[in-house]
């Protein structure tokens, strides 16, 4: 954990351990094999592995055949009602390799009653094929009607089921993108919050889709309420698996509390994304109407640009605002002008719900898409290059200090395609002193060790995706904003 105190109050910044997982009981596979019959232990280990084949194709057809039929679950209900029963009496499974099953049956061996013969016990050893989460809370049945207003004990019951790899109906999940479209239409542009004393601001940043990761920051932090307010910064969707679920959790929370959870758009919640990077894919793989999508990419237009905490902090998806106005005629485009903000009235008076695809050559482009950039980093070795790159560094809008290669200035984003900029530490004191701000907290940029302080720490990245799409090894991380009473008569 790594703490700092700012002018706003105290800020912590937290990494976010890999997401926790509650083992159940596997399906009973007694039939299969009778274990303490078989004294070879070569042929114990195949039996055990022949039984784990046939548990793996049978929860594979399972799985299969929930696709098709479009229900909520991929295992019976009544089955997980029998495993909640025997949960209470039966010890955890532990994921175990096959000739460790036959170890663990080893030591459970007791003396038969009446005789001293150790046998194994009659039960069959216990095997994992999944770490299988919480049981849905049965009573709850979210998902199958919703008449009344949406409560906590109905989002309780809601991420439960989203645990259990299961989804809602198409229903409420248009009654719940519905209202959450009505309550963010509401917001402006740029939200301006108060964290008054005694409570505490949780600013998290990109999720892609990572449920497991949102319910772990719940456990660590709690879920949010009127005295534990969340800001979500951005990039719900796509690349994960789960970002339907993402997104209905939040918004379900932001319709709960509209004055204490808030939502900020990322670049990702725009349909020139969702189509490429797997959103619009899960939408038709998890509900058969076509206009799911829609209404998710249709209430994605309604989110608020940016947040402002405290009259201080400057919280937004990507960077600096502003776009770089391109030669469209020449190939490939070459950046020519960069068109900066020249006041928050322009944010502010910005038509954001016209805009389902990313706002691009408009100053709220540079808003989801720029990057900070502290160091020069020249890859090239031959001369040619090198050339080039000094007649660049000549450039009017950029420069680089010769003694130690800090980038001041700004410069095309070469590696998004150009959109939005990359600004070096001149460039983002100037903005914050044209909002009145002395932090920038944004996100949009994996970080190994899920945050990162730039610009002489006025520019701070918080990235809470962790193991990034299961392939990285990163830590995720998330930013608390505390008040701290600075003299008796200010708080800030």
């Amino acid at each position: 954990d790594t703490s700092t105190n700012h002018t706003s109050g105290h800020v912590s910044m937290e990494r976010t351990a890999s997401v926790d997982t509650v083992e159940t009981p596997s399906s009973e596979v007694g039939n299969l094999w009778n274990i303490e019959e078989v004294k070879d232990t070569t042929r114990r280990r195949k039996l055990l592995n022949d039984a784990l084949k046939v548990l793996e194709d049978k929860l594979e057809a399972d799985i299969r055949r929930s696709r098709r039929r479009r229900i909520l679950s991929p295992i019976d209900a009544s089955l997980l009602k029998t495993r909640a029963k025997r949960s209470k009496k039966r010890p955890p499974i532990l994921a175990l390799e096959p000739e460790d099953g036959v170890r663990q049956a080893k030591r459970r061996k007791v003396e038969k009653k009446g005789g001293g013969k150790d046998l194994a016990t009659p039960s069959t050893p216990k095997i994992a094929l999944l770490t299988m989460p919480p049981l849905v809370r049965q009573e709850s049945r979210p998902g199958l009607e919703l008449n009344g207003p949406i409560t906590l004990d109905f989002i309780t019951a809601m991420m439960d089921r989203f645990r259990a790899h299961r989804i809602l109906g198409p229903e409420v999940v248009r009654r719940i993108l519905s209202d959450a479209a009505e309550v963010l239409k509401k917001e402006p542009n740029i939200n301006r919050v108060s964290i008054p004393r005694g409570k505490s601001m949780v600013v998290v940043g990109d999720l892609h889709g990572q449920l497991y990761d949102l319910l772990h920051i719940f456990k660590l932090k709690g879920v949010p309420s009127s005295t534990n307010m969340y800001l979500f910064n951005g990039d719900f969707v796509d690349r994960g698996h789960q970002s339907c679920e993402v997104v209905l959790t939040l918004f379900a929370f932001k319709i709960l509390y509209p004055t204490a959870v808030f939502l900020n758009r990322g670049n990702h919640e725009a349909t020139d994304m969702t189509e490429d990077h797997g959103f619009m894919r899960e939408c038709k793989e998890k509900y058969d109407d076509p206009d799911i999508y829609e209404d998710f990419s249709s209430s994605f237009a309604y989110l608020p640009l940016a947040t402002i905490l405290n009259k201080d902090v400057f919280v937004v998806h990507g960077g600096i605002p502003g776009y770089w106005e391109k030669d469209e005629d020449q190939y490939p485009v070459i950046p020519l002008q960069w068109n900066a903000l020249q006041s928050l009235e322009e944010i502010e008076e910005f038509e954001r719900s016209k805009y389902r695809h990313n706002p691009n050559e408009t100053v709220v482009e540079g808003l989801l898409w720029s990057d900070p950039l502290e160091y020069w980093e020249n890859e090239e070795v031959d001369g040619e290059d090198e050339k080039e790159t000094e007649e660049e560094k000549e450039s009017k809008y950029w420069r680089v200090n010769e003694f130690d290669g800090r980038f001041y200035g700004l410069m095309p984003n070469e590696p998004r395609a150009d959109a939005g900029t990359l600004f070096g530490v001149d460039e983002c004191e100037k903005f914050l002193r044209l909002v009145g701000c002395s932090l920038m907290v944004r996100s949009h940029e994996y970080k190994d060790m899920g945050w990162d302080k730039l610009h002489n720490n006025k520019c701070l990245t918080v990235f809470s995706a962790s193991c990034y799409q299961g392939e990285l090894s990163n830590h995720g991380a998330i930013v608390i904003f505390s008040p701290t009473i600075v003299n008796d008569s200010k708080s800030e």
